[in-house]
């Protein structure tokens, strides 16, 4: 986890390092910064057999988090409408508190 460029992105956006705590608590997670039409995009995503959860974070304070049925992800042109199971929009803190007060379905 601590990489230079993980260390980097921590100096440049502090609210990063409250991921940490959602690496130790749910390993598996991965992030890969994405750039789209002049708006940086941090995603992350973690995938298990019952449920995949993903992170998006545009600002500290706008951050969503989606739980997902893992069938229907790895499916998506297949998937009914109501593969979203659970969604929150927030501070990166609030999201990844909320993310962690769910019930770990792939456990």
């Amino acid at each position: 986890m601590n990489t230079p460029s993980f260390e980097e992105a921590v100096r440049r956006y502090p609210c990063l390092a409250d991921l940490v705590g959602l690496f130790t608590r749910q390993p598996g997670w991965s992030f890969l910064p994405l750039g789209v039409i002049d708006d940086d995009l941090l995603y992350g995503m973690r995938e298990g057999p019952v449920v995949t959860d993903t992170m998006v974070i545009r600002a500290e304070w706008d951050v969503q988090v989606t739980r997902l049925r893992t069938d229907e992800v790895r499916d998506p042109f297949h998937a009914a409408r109501g593969a979203v199971l659970w969604s929150f929009t927030g501070s990166v803190s609030d999201a990844i508190a909320e993310l962690l007060a769910l019930p770990d379905a792939n456990q």
